[in-house]
């Protein structure tokens, strides 16, 4: 069907618009003319959980991993519904609060939160806080999120398991 070519071309076309108008100044396209196209609705959802059994098979595959911080990283992120940016580039060590057992973030992507940390992920923050040493101000997860996701999509391919995302969650039990 033409459908998604449809929807990208009239993408594009409000793209050049908007960029003529504002970096060549193009004083005629005072008002973009592609903004009154109607762009169909995308249904984007997924609905992709990890099983008991792969779940499994994917802890076998990470432990297998040569960086460290990679199963302690995912084993957080798989705990607290955390936004895979959100150990690697926001939580600080000084936002952990070992008594209340949450992550304070202080910048999160609607406004600031509390992650409450389960058993296993308060287990993960220490695995990862044995890596240090480590100042108050530094990241929770030392590792740049593209060796983060390599490192998971490597590790899921041994496992067997298709189709699953780093911010895709485990199910419930």
């Amino acid at each position: 069907t033409l459908f998604p070519y449809t929807t990208l071309f009239r993408s594009l076309l409000r793209r050049l618009f908007n960029y003529a108008r504002r970096t060549w100044n193009w004083v005629s396209l005072a008002d973009n003319p592609a903004l009154e196209l109607t762009m169909p609705t995308v249904d984007n959802g997924r609905t992709r959980v990890l099983s008991e059994p792969e779940q499994v098979r994917l802890d076998e595959a990470i432990e297998e991993c040569r960086n460290a911080r990679v199963g302690p990283g995912w084993t957080l992120l798989r705990e607290t519904a955390m936004r895979a940016s959100e150990p690697v580039d926001e939580a600080r060590w000084c936002d952990v609060d070992w008594v209340e057992k949450v992550i304070r973030l202080p910048d999160s992507k609607n406004s600031r939160r509390d992650v409450p940390l389960s058993p296993a992920a308060l287990r993960a923050l220490e695995e990862l806080q044995a890596l240090g040493p480590y100042e108050p101000t530094d990241r929770v997860l030392d590792i740049s999120y593209e060796a983060l996701r390599a490192a998971f999509r490597r590790a899921c391919e041994r496992a067997g398991v298709d189709g699953l995302r780093l911010q895709d969650r485990k199910s419930v039990v």
